[in-house]
């Protein structure tokens, strides 16, 4: 909305006198990072996106494309955090993003394990990895092979697993193995 101010004015000869001055007094720009700090492979790029009606000045320029363009594109080789500022009408809004690199992936599977034979496991690895893909030698049955730690049920006597994780394209594999015993048998004496 508009503002009135007074304005005090002075001359050179020592008068002094206010003025009154109307104001338009705006809203500070709505600015919008749609997306949290991220983390990403250090051979990957990652396209930032800010959401706003200004211009927009991305900084650093370090490994930056397009730093006036709301959605540049980076592909720093160390973490680095990125700030962007919006201007729109003479106001100004600003935000930061930092992206976090990594040269490799993490990733361990898990020790060997024994369960009773048509017990469900929860598989647990140790890893940093953004996505996961699981498969296992003999069959078993998953609820999803597409999570870090999926439910599993092995359905032979050795069940080896095999997970992929990844970030971007920095890949790491590790395999554990899922011993079966059968239940034991109850011997209630005789009848």
């Amino acid at each position: 909305g508009n503002k009135q101010v007074k304005l005090i004015v002075g001359s050179d000869k020592g008068c002094i006198d206010t003025v009154p001055l109307l104001l338009e007094v705006k809203e500070k720009p709505s600015l919008i990072l749609p997306f949290t700090d991220t983390l990403i492979c250090s051979a990957d790029s990652l396209q930032l996106f800010a959401i706003g009606n200004g211009t927009f000045t991305w900084t650093p320029g370090y490994n930056l494309l397009n730093p006036t363009s709301p959605d540049p594109v980076v592909f720093p080789k160390t973490t680095t955090t990125y700030a962007v500022t919006m201007l729109e009408n003479r106001c100004v809004a600003s935000d930061k993003i930092t992206v976090r690199v990594v040269d490799f992936v993490t990733l361990f599977a898990g020790y060997d394990t024994t369960i009773c034979l048509t017990d469900t496991i929860q598989l647990q690895p140790v890893s940093d990895g953004l996505k996961y893909v699981w498969t296992s030698a003999p069959g078993a049955q998953f609820d999803n092979t597409r999570i870090k730690n999926p439910l599993t049920t092995p359905v032979v006597n050795n069940t080896t697993y095999r997970v992929v994780a990844s970030i971007g394209s920095c890949l790491a594999e590790d395999d554990l193995t899922v011993l079966t015993v059968p239940y034991p048998l109850l011997d209630a004496g005789p009848a």
